[in-house]
């Protein structure tokens, strides 16, 4: 068996992409030996040549399976130029699935047309992404689930570290901290968790012990869906205007602590009690901080929206959920939930054994060495010929060709019947 890898060699302005994308890449050195896998690179900014050679370098290795690693350019592309080259000894067909599956239905719609009828199996990171991607294909095509997986050694529970980082951001050992690891951004709701938590300090739900850490930078992002944009600074501001607007001894609890490199988060983790994001972003397919904090025995409170769901392994002590619903401008999480979750939370906290144990479970289910066997189940899987998309996809595609944002709602706004059709599934209970 030959194998073919294809992503682009230039890493992402995304910095959570490039982490996948080369754990991925681990994760299938670690199931297939170094014989049997060619990697092929197709650039962002690819030229038809790129495509030639990336097609030439395969049917040359005799490859019979590919399998699409990175979230772009779209696999559309390359598969229409291997349909029109010919399969040769191409017997299946792999890819794996981004959150950004949402804003290529018109590339997805020809790829419909360009691997009909070819054995395809589609792979995405969390159960709920399954379930979207599932409504929109036409007979029983199987998607198949891997999360994206965190390096073995990199995220761990060890305790060695925290001294130094209470020191520096004067915690106490008594203190009960909340921790959040990502970009700060209008859809991932940091603005509304941190009016929540410091509403609960102002009226003495919680008390001074409490902490809320914030490690991240703010984008520009605002809702692309409705056309919502931020200018430079804006979030920032809009958070600052709430943190300030409570006395100085309550908006002290709530620390920005600015971007933290990735290789240096260890001992934030196993400072932290809790991880904490009521994250509704419509990308969320995964959390790779969510997955890496709980490889270090982190708690986390999380939003049940989408791929947050499936880092449920039916220990509450592990993970505990807020309930999400759809709205006419952005999913909405369950504030009074929240307020729960956090006044509970100092009579919860878990010990250092509970916290080993939580690590231990996860290690063995989220990073590399786990998911090359999960790979290894999928590859043996049987053959899933490709039937196409439904008229859903097809409809939302011609509509992202005129005016790009087919869930907008142009009259007032806000979403149409769209929206609620393909993210239902983003807001089930967790399984």
């Amino acid at each position: 068996m030959k194998i073919a890898l294809v992503y682009s060699f230039k890493e992402s302005e995304w910095f959570s992409v490039t982490k996948i994308l080369n754990n991925l890449i681990s994760s299938y050195k670690a199931a297939y030996s170094q014989s049997e896998i060619i990697e092929v690179n197709v650039p962002w900014n690819y030229a038809d040549t790129d495509l030639k050679q990336a097609i030439k370098q395969i049917k040359n290795e005799n490859v019979d399976k590919v399998v699409f690693l990175d979230h772009k350019p779209n696999p559309l592309y390359f598969a229409r130029q291997l349909r029109v080259e010919g399969l040769g000894a191409i017997k299946e067909i792999v890819i794996h699935v981004y959150g950004d599956f949402t804003l290529d239905f018109n590339k997805w719609s020809n790829f419909h047309y360009a691997m009909e009828g070819v054995n395809v199996k589609f792979v995405c990171a969390s159960h709920k992404q399954k379930d979207l991607v599932s409504s929109m294909l036409l007979g029983d095509n199987p998607v198949y689930v891997c999360p994206f997986p965190v390096a073995d050694d990199e995220f761990y529970y060890d305790d060695s570290g925290v001294d130094e980082i209470r020191k520096k951001h004067k915690l106490r050992e008594s203190d009960t901290v909340f921790l959040y690891v990502g970009r700060i951004s209008t859809m991932k709701r940091n603005l509304e968790t941190i009016k929540t938590f410091l509403e609960l300090r102002k009226n003495g739900d919680l008390d001074d012990s409490h902490k809320f850490l914030i490690a991240g930078g703010f984008d520009l992002l605002g809702n692309h869906y409705l056309r919502e944009g931020l200018l430079l600074g804006e979030y920032f501001r809009r958070v600052m205007q709430v943190i300030e607007s409570y006395p100085k001894e309550i908006s002290e609890s709530v620390k920005l602590l600015g971007s933290i490199k990735n290789t240096e988060l260890v001992p934030f983790y196993n400072t932290a009690d809790y991880f904490l994001s009521m994250s509704t972003y419509h990308d969320e397919d995964y959390g790779m901080a969510v997955a890496e904090s709980l490889c270090c025995g982190l708690p986390a409170i999380l939003t049940d929206w989408a791929g947050y769901s499936s880092f449920n392994l039916g220990d509450e002590k592990a993970t505990r959920y807020v309930d999400c619903s759809l709205s006419q401008k952005s999913p909405e999480f369950n504030c009074e939930q929240l307020s729960e979750h956090l006044k509970q939370a100092k009579k919860l906290k878990l010990s250092r054994e509970e916290r080993k144990e939580i690590a231990k479970k996860y290690k063995n289910e989220i990073t590399v060495s786990a998911c090359s066997k999960k790979i290894i189940d999928i590859q043996n899987a049987p053959e899933s010929i490709f039937n196409g998309f439904n008229d859903t996809l097809h409809r939302l595609g011609l509509i992202t060709i005129f005016k790009g944002t087919p869930f907008l709602n142009e009259f007032n706004n806000c979403y149409n019947q769209f929206y609620y059709e393909v993210y239902e599934s983003y807001v089930r209970k967790n399984r």
